[in-house]
């Protein structure tokens, strides 16, 4: 049995389907196989948080979460969430990008700011510091076990390039180049994902396909 974090939608009637979501949750649940298929159970409501929580993510130590929020007139923010008690708690400024990554040690979680750039925030109070090195449009994707690396890419981007960034210096290497073999109709990498040990990763993408008719005869 593992447990798992996800997100729901919770929607406050039929004429809002068609509208701006209400509402969402973030909930923990059991995750179990049962006759070869998966089968969540034992769902809670961690987060009872009016506003929209997305993206939610546990924090290495398993017993924290990391989700992005927006309460009524404020703009998004990085909320953290314990799995067993209390409230979230937001420890960053609005309008931060959905896009983030906590640090292995649980102190500290990448983000996109305000301003389109990449800082790591303390997840217990202080300032945010800016990561050097990273450029315009980059979005944190995962850190090396140690902390002192983190990678990043560029959404959009056929292939995508997985860079390296020393948070100290900001010295840049290249770690990994994203390049479907069949790359017809794909017009965006995204959903990047790593293990802790940076040896392994998955990523999503977007592919569009059209057919093209030729028709004779027409008169």
């Amino acid at each position: 049995m593992r447990q798992i974090v996800l997100s729901l939608v919770i929607l406050g009637s039929a004429a809002t389907l068609t509208a701006q979501i209400n509402d969402s949750e973030v909930w923990t649940g059991s995750l179990d196989m049962s006759g070869g298929r998966f089968v969540v159970s034992k769902l809670v409501n961690i987060s009872n948080h009016p506003g929209y929580d997305n993206q939610p993510a546990f924090f290495p130590d398993g017993k924290r979460l990391v989700f992005t929020g927006n309460e009524a007139g404020h703009g998004l923010r990085l909320y953290v969430q314990s799995v067993e008690e209390g409230k979230p708690r937001a420890f960053s400024p609005e309008g931060i990008n959905s896009t983030f990554v906590p640090s292995p040690n649980g102190e500290l979680v990448a983000a996109v700011g305000p301003d389109h750039k990449v800082y790591t925030y303390p997840v217990n109070g202080g300032d945010p510091r800016l990561v050097p090195g990273v450029l315009p449009d980059e979005a944190p994707t995962g850190w090396s076990s140690d902390g002192r690396t983190l990678f990043v890419f560029r959404y959009g981007v056929i292939p995508a390039q997985v860079v390296q960034i020393d948070v100290a210096t900001g010295q840049r290497k290249p770690w990994k180049q994203l390049d479907p073999a069949d790359a017809a109709g794909i017009d965006t990498i995204n959903g990047v994902m790593m293990t802790a040990d940076a040896k392994g990763y998955v990523y999503g993408y977007i592919r569009t396909l059209c057919d093209l008719y030729l028709v004779e005869g027409l008169k």
